[in-house]
């Protein structure tokens, strides 16, 4: 189980249709960054840690973004051992500094 250290105490199932590994992932400062200045003004970043939700037109734009990259679905799925042993050193080695 995902964060199994009882900080989390309930559970929403979830199903992933696309995963974009980081090196396709779409730079922030561009179309996406244009859409969100658009939507938010200049201060965009209070938008996105305040998580306030975005509609169409505009979802689909940056959906659409996101989804024109390939797709890592099947790579993470095949690999999901690996990464999360990764994702655990990394979180252990950011707890013990």
């Amino acid at each position: 189980m995902f964060w199994d250290n009882g900080l989390f105490p309930h559970r929403i199932s979830i199903s992933f249709t696309n995963i974009v590994k980081p090196e396709y992932r779409p730079p922030i400062a561009s179309e996406i960054k244009n859409i969100l200045i658009k939507k938010w003004g200049p201060y965009y970043g209070w938008g996105i840690l305040n998580k306030q939700l975005i509609e169409s037109p505009e979802a689909d734009l940056i959906t659409n973004a996101i989804i024109s990259s390939p797709n890592g679905l099947i790579e993470y799925k095949n690999k999901i051992s690996i990464y999360l042993n990764e994702a655990k050193n990394i979180r252990s080695q950011a707890v013990n500094k």
